[in-house]
């Protein structure tokens, strides 16, 4: 048996069958990336096991790795409330925003056959937390890095600049207006993000099969906090 951390794969959870499954996937592919090593699938909410009940009862030292795209509430209270309950227990960076991620909302666009020249709007959850908005500026600023004509975050869920609206400021430009989905799956949001008007929409980021960039980061993350709870 492995004396490294056991993972925690944590997500928000979903009442979406497609979403659950597509996470699932995504939480297996990084066990068979990690031999070796417990993976666990842990939830923030809607679903089971939740976090804040199931991992106290977690044997040996633990690093969550918050699967979510920006850092916001759910990390910075849920989480690491939930982390503090536990003996050993260390919280990771959230996986973005990270250049890998903008490289594959890249290659999602250029599967739909996005040029140069078509204005992006990027799709966003909204959030109320200002460092959740900070990471999706940040992830905005390296897809247009990228080469991207990114025009203006829009955001589905809550406050700020709606994608509907981001999409028909960006159309006045006179070019082709392609939403980039910075979600990881499908389900109630994604379909808000495609009734957005725009010519293109790319899919979540999370496919029918796990993006390799996601599992190398989660295993990246994973790495480097065991290094440091064994130092």
């Amino acid at each position: 048996m492995t004396d490294l951390p056991t993972l925690v794969a944590c997500s928000h959870g979903t009442s979406s069958p497609l979403a659950r499954q597509r996470m699932t996937g995504l939480v297996e592919a990084v066990g068979r990336a990690l031999p070796g090593i417990r993976v666990l699938e842990m939830f923030v909410d809607v679903e089971q096991p939740r976090l804040a009940d199931s991992l106290p009862g977690v044997s040996g030292p633990v690093v969550v790795v918050p699967v979510f795209l920006s850092g916001g509430y759910h990390l910075h209270h849920d989480i690491h409330q939930a982390a503090n309950q536990h003996h050993d227990a260390v919280v990771t960076a959230p996986l973005g925003p990270d250049p890998r991620i903008a490289e594959l909302q890249a290659r999602r666009l250029a599967e739909l056959g996005t040029t140069a020249e078509d204005v992006v709007v990027m799709a966003a959850s909204a959030s109320s937390d200002g460092r959740a908005v900070a990471d999706i500026t940040a992830a905005a600023d390296l897809l247009r890095h990228r080469g991207h004509r990114v025009a203006d975050v829009g955001f589905v869920g809550g406050r700020g600049l709606q994608v509907a609206d981001a999409v028909a400021s960006a159309r006045r430009r006179n070019r082709r207006v392609v939403v980039s989905s910075y979600l990881l799956m499908p389900g109630h949001f994604q379909s808000k993000v495609c009734e957005g008007g725009a010519d293109l929409t790319t899919p979540p980021l999370l496919g029918d099969d796990a993006p390799d960039i996601l599992v190398r980061i989660i295993v990246e993350r994973y790495r480097q906090a065991a290094v440091r709870t064994a130092a």
